[in-house]
Order: structure tokens, then sequence, then C-alpha cells
């Protein structure tokens, strides 16, 4: 039996376009092994991630670093605390992502929201939604 990751795996590699994951009690490494297939795919859009179990991004933002396709990501209300600074980073070099949702983390370290911030600010075609407002520079 298939479990939710490797239908979704399945799917992306059929050339779909949106992937709905929203409230399937994935884990980090659930998240993981998606993102080693967004790494190497040109077809998925909108990938929703929405209220799940991850709490590591660290490899999500190791795809965005390569992903050319990707517009939405959604990842509200999960446990999030490791790898926004490396989603920071992956904002610099990814052209493709215009939303990158992370309302209701709220164990995402402040500086790392700031740094999302100055990602967000750097690129007119992004726009950020997270935890809170943060602090004006």
């Amino acid at each position: 039996e298939l479990d939710h990751v490797d239908e979704a795996i399945q799917r992306m590699r059929a050339g779909e376009t949106v992937l709905d994951l929203n409230g399937h009690f994935l884990s980090s490494q659930d998240a993981d092994r998606l993102a080693a297939e967004l790494a190497r795919n040109s077809t998925l859009r909108i990938l929703n991630l929405n209220k799940n179990n991850i709490s590591s991004v660290k490899q999500l933002a190791w795809s965005l670093q390569r992903n050319t396709t990707l517009q939405r990501l959604h990842l509200d209300n999960n446990t999030i605390h490791e790898g926004a600074a490396q989603l920071a980073r992956a904002l610099q070099s990814n052209e493709a992502l215009r939303l990158l949702s992370l309302h209701g983390n709220y164990g995402i370290a402040a500086e790392d929201v700031r740094e999302l911030r100055r990602a967000e600010r750097r690129r007119e075609t992004l726009k950020c939604f997270l935890p809170w407002p943060g602090e004006e520079e």
C-alpha cells in the first residue's frame, strides 16, 4: 500500500502541477522525501503542506535552490523550528517562487523571520506570509 508521500511522488513524476497534502500528518522525514523529488521536478507549481508535523525545512530549502517551477509553497501551521534561515538563503537564488506561507510556525526564530523579510524585500515578485509581522528595520 502506498503512503501519502509515495503517492505524491508518483503524481509529481506524472506531471502533476498541484499537490495538496494539507493535514496528512506528514513528518520532517516525509517533507525531506518530497524535497528530494521537488529538486528535480519541472512541473509542480503549487505544493500545500499546511497542517502537518513538519519541524525542519532544511531539505525543502535545498530543493528550492534547484527547482525552477514551484510558484507557491504553503507550510502554515506546522511545527517548523529548523531551516527557516536556509529558506531565506534559497530565496536569493530561486526566481520562480511567488508565495511562501509560514503562518502559525511560532518556533521560527525572530532572526530567521527577519532574514525571510529581507529576502522578500529583495524580490518584487515574492510574497511571504510569516508567523508574525516582525520588526521593521
